[in-house]
């Protein structure tokens, strides 16, 4: 499913203000929403005691350190969504929105893939999701949800989980891995990781900068 234009008014067009406009992607949960907190919170509010952030183990299937198999996890992600909580409460990951913009300020698009699909209603998810970033004020170019995080083409992308990378990376698509918890133990020394969402926006304008900078010198 893609929405696009979901954004801040003109803001949203792609501009080409100097040098080459990139494509950025980014992932939501894990890398701009904190899906475990969000999830542990309305858990814990509901009766569940137990799932609290602290409790959540540091693996990708944290909620098995909430005692919980698969089937339970999915039943209370679902209940969570239909509550109006999961996916639509909660502050965006710290520094995320100004990352995000100074992107967009120097010209580049952004591209939001995420997996969500979860809840009763048809499309409730995607409208949780659509909800939250304009209240938060973001600024994007197109919104997808998928599991396939090739789908859409981009330049550069960033991403939580190991197996995505790997998908992208596979499909010559740029890439950065995301250190958490759950995946600092996987892949090897060639894995282009990066320690927050400021890094690698940071390495994505040095880069933007060396393509301007290149094409300058050809022009001339």
């Amino acid at each position: 499913m893609n929405v696009s234009g979901e954004g801040q008014g003109p803001e949203m067009t792609e501009r080409h203000i100097s040098g080459r406009s990139l494509r950025i992607g980014f992932d939501l949960d894990g890398v701009v929403y904190d899906f475990r907190k969000a999830l542990s919170e309305y858990l814990v509010g509901a009766g569940h005691p137990q799932c609290t952030v602290e409790a959540a183990r540091p693996d990708w299937d944290f909620f098995h350190g909430w005692g919980l198999s698969l089937d339970e996890y999915m039943d209370l992600y679902r209940a969570g969504v239909d509550a109006g909580y999961v996916l639509r409460v909660g502050d965006p990951l710290p520094g995320v929105v100004d990352a995000m913009r100074r992107l967009t300020d120097a010209g580049h698009t952004i591209h939001i893939v995420t997996d969500r699909s979860v809840g009763s209603e048809p499309g409730i998810s995607a409208q949780h999701t659509a909800a939250w970033l304009a209240e938060h004020r973001f600024v994007f170019n197109s919104l997808t949800f998928s599991s396939d995080k090739t789908v859409v083409p981009t330049d550069y992308f960033i991403d939580d989980r190991y197996e995505n990378y790997l998908a992208r990376k596979k499909a010559g698509l740029g890439c950065h891995l995301l250190t958490r918890t759950w995946n600092v133990e996987l892949g090897d020394r060639s894995t282009m990781r990066v320690k927050s969402v400021d890094e690698f926006v940071q390495t994505v304008l040095a880069a933007g900068t060396t393509l301007q900078g290149l094409e300058s010198s050809r022009a001339s």
